[in-house]
Order: structure tokens, then C-alpha cells, then sequence
């Protein structure tokens, strides 16, 4: 599934700014909304989120991660593991 829009915590896009050792994705990941106040790790797929003036339907949280990353290789910490989510559109009735 290819997904309409993006959705990153601010917090998260912070996360990846500031530090050194960055995974595969992270300077490739551009999100089309930067978001606050949503915590990410209660979100579900179907969840319903405005954004401006529509409404954004969740299709995944978090991302997937690659074989060859030395985040996912190492097991270290990957911000985009839960601090992003997939959706698309709500279509107006």
C-alpha cells in the first residue's frame, strides 16, 4: 500500500537533528506533517486525525526498519520505529 501522507512527532524529528549516529532512513524520511502533542504509541490503525481542515485516517504507526541499517542491525534505537504513522485522507461525503 502506498500511502497518501506522513504524519512525525516533533520530538522525533528533534531526536534525529541532534544526534550522531544516524540509521539508513533518517536523513532520507521526510514526513508531510510535523506534528505535537500526539503520542504515537497510543495511536491505532484507524484512528482519525485532524489536520488543518481534513481528516487524516491511520493506515500504520511507526516504521518498518532494513536489513543493512546499523540501527536495525545493532538494535539500537530507531526514533522513526514509533514516533511516525502512514495514512490517508478522509474522503468528504
Amino acid at each position: 500500500m502506498r500511502w497518501e501522507v506522513s504524519i512525525v512527532g516533533a520530538d522525533t524529528v528533534k531526536y534525529i537533528e541532534e544526534t550522531v549516529f544516524k540509521g539508513l532512513c533518517m536523513d532520507k524520511f521526510k514526513a508531510d506533517f510535523i506534528v505535537d502533542n500526539i503520542d504515537f504509541s497510543h495511536l491505532v490503525v484507524g484512528d482519525i486525525i485532524p489536520i488543518n481542515s481534513r481528516s487524516l485516517v491511520i493506515d500504520q504507526v511507526g516504521k518498518g526498519c532494513y536489513e543493512g541499517c546499523v540501527l536495525h542491525d545493532k538494535n539500537l534505537y530507531c526514533p522513526l520505529r514509533n514516533g511516525c504513522a502512514f495514512g490517508h485522507w478522509l474522503q468528504k461525503k
